[in-house]
């Protein structure tokens, strides 16, 4: 474990949830207290475990360079953690086949489609990811990245384990909350239940963050995979590969490893968690066609393994990060909610980031 910061945490610290949000943030916090414990239903729709995890940091806008800037900081630290991670535990996986930095390219249907992206996603002011026009109806992008998803999660479980990080399989509601009270009251709980958060904090009378006051984008979505058996050398050269059809809706990304393919695709709103399984023929649909354009550009006719998650966002917010209050709760409570697949983009930074609130500290 590393070497404890100047401030200590003196009462333990509840993560409720244990996809990518909660489990980085543990990873952090315990490397500087005992008192961790991560508490998760494992839903199967967790949106961690259905994402394919491309690190791009292309789509970002003007106006949203704070973000940028923020995701470009955490890219910066992910080969370094990794390796750490890896270290740690003694996992013997080439990192090249888990984790890989290197070019992105969007293919597009016509030079029209490629040139409105291109003026949508190009800023003067960041010249660190060049983004550039290739062909009639490319774009190619600088320093994108790639992690194998399920691999980092499992990376990050073993790590926190051997940390003695406590994990309850339970559903967190008002009697879980009751008990921690009990036993801790002047504890921290940090709610990363994605998709669920909302719902969760209205069960509890908990106030919600400000940033839940935008517009809500929640999202079903899927990521499929195949073993590469025909050695296929597309991800030779780069490193995630978007294909965007005539509806950009239909887009699908290609990304991996030369021992692993990943594809995921655009996801679908849906008004409520109440309305998904009426999504779930639309989208199998779509993953129908995705697929079979996907088989047809890496020409295998491989079984892909398929998995589906929900998603949230709050406007353009990439990251929700606010503390919230009950007036039945002595301790702090804390909501760290990000917007699609940020979390995975942000992963090496949240610790800090919580950790910057001081926590449950003495200071």
């Amino acid at each position: 474990m590393s070497q404890k910061q100047p401030f200590l945490f003196t009462q333990p610290v509840w993560i409720i949830g244990n996809g990518i949000l909660g489990l980085s943030i543990a990873e952090y916090i315990s490397r500087f207290s005992n008192k961790v414990n991560i508490i998760s239903d494992e839903n199967p729709l967790s949106g961690s475990y259905a994402a394919a995890a491309n690190l791009a940091t292309k789509g970002q806008l003007q106006g949203r360079q704070q973000h940028f800037q923020f995701k470009l900081d955490a890219k910066n630290l992910y080969p370094q953690w990794i390796y750490n991670l890896k270290k740690e535990i003694n996992d013997k996986n080439v990192m090249d086949e888990v984790f890989r930095v290197g070019k992105g390219l969007d293919v597009f249907s016509f030079q029209e489609q490629r040139d409105i992206q291109y003026k949508r996603v190009y800023q003067e002011t960041i010249n660190k990811s060049p983004i550039q026009k290739l062909d009639k109806n490319k774009i190619t992008y600088e320093d994108e990245m790639w992690i194998d998803a399920p691999f980092l999660l499992d990376l990050l479980i073993k790590c926190l384990k051997k940390r003695m990080v406590k994990f309850q399989n339970n559903k967190f509601n008002k009697e879980t909350l009751d008990e921690i009270k009990k036993i801790a009251p002047y504890s921290t709980i940090i709610f990363c239940t994605g998709a669920w958060t909302k719902s969760l904090l209205e069960n509890l009378n908990i106030t919600l963050p400000i940033s839940f006051q935008k517009a809500e984008r929640l999202t079903i979505g899927s990521s499929f995979y195949t073993a590469n058996k025909d050695n296929n050398s597309f991800l030779d050269k780069y490193v995630l590969i978007d294909h965007i059809n005539d509806d950009t809706k239909l887009k699908f990304t290609l990304s991996g490893s030369q021992a692993k393919t990943w594809i995921s695709s655009s996801t679908i709103k849906i008004k409520t968690l109440n309305y998904v399984e009426q999504n779930m023929v639309q989208l199998e649909e779509i993953n129908k066609y995705l697929k079979n354009q996907a088989q047809n550009k890496l020409s295998t006719n491989s079984d892909f393994t398929i998995q589906t998650g929900l998603r949230v966002g709050y406007g353009h917010s990439e990251l929700v990060l606010e503390e919230v209050f009950s007036s039945h709760f002595s301790g702090k409570m804390i909501v760290c909610c990000g917007a699609h697949k940020s979390g995975y983009l942000l992963a090496p930074l949240l610790g800090k980031a919580i950790i910057s609130l001081k926590l449950g500290s003495d200071s």
